[in-house]
């Protein structure tokens, strides 16, 4: 009788690339997170050093700060900003033959020289820090006053946001609600499109100012280094 065990492990190795594979393209942006527009293009140019995309910046503020899933940094040669996500240490594994990116070779390479910055403590990369909870709780409520409408929805919503970011419990995720003030739920249960696309942009458009200031704080400190 053939053993069925080599095949049976197959499918689970072929299974782990495959979700390791949607893992690493959809949570390194969200759908709340994506940028108004679908075209990420490079927006910060400074004789020809700097590469930083500000949308990639804006996103990666605003990842949750309870999240281990991907973590930050821009590398300080030409202050571009590189997504690691959890799976990708095992691009520097033994394993890595087992594991699919999705990612192309300049993109893997990137993420690579990041992480073993990071273990071997290496003064190339800045970790990029995210939004405190007093920062995100500011800026919804910020929203909320400028809006007539769906106010008390909101109101609730951030209400359980707060309670969620102090004791964080299986009631929360009963609720849709995730660990580290996703500020998406800020909109949840009201049905205007309208609402939700404000909401989004009134947030970014919020996040880019800190973002920026912050990469201009870098920049100064990189300036003073040479």
């Amino acid at each position: 009788m053939t053993n069925p065990l080599p095949g049976i492990l197959l499918i689970i190795i072929i299974l782990f690339v495959l979700i390791g594979i949607l893992i690493r393209k959809y949570s390194l942006y969200p759908s709340f997170l994506l940028p108004k527009s679908s075209n990420i293009t490079v927006l910060e140019k400074d004789n020809n050093k700097a590469n930083t995309d500000i949308e990639f910046l804006i996103s990666a503020f605003s990842y949750s700060f309870a999240s281990m899933n991907e973590t930050f940094y821009l590398r300080k040669r030409d202050l571009k900003v590189i997504g690691v996500h959890m799976f990708d240490y095992s691009l520097v594994s033994e394993c890595k033959s087992e594991y699919n990116s999705g990612l192309d070779k300049d993109e893997e390479r990137d993420i690579k020289e990041a992480i073993i910055a990071n273990e071997k403590n290496y003064d190339t990369h800045i970790f990029i820090p995210r939004l405190s909870k007093d920062e995100r709780i500011e800026i919804m409520q910020e929203f909320i006053k400028s809006k007539s409408d769906n106010k008390k929805v909101m109101e609730s919503n951030l209400k359980d946001l707060i309670k969620s970011a102090e004791e964080y419990n299986s009631e929360f995720y009963k609720k849709g609600i995730k660990a580290g003030i996703e500020m998406e739920y800020l909109t949840n249960g009201v049905k205007s499109k309208n609402v939700k696309s404000e909401w989004r942009n009134f947030y970014r458009d919020k996040v880019k100012i800190i973002a920026l200031k912050w990469l201009d704080q870098q920049k100064n400190v990189l300036q003073h280094q040479v």
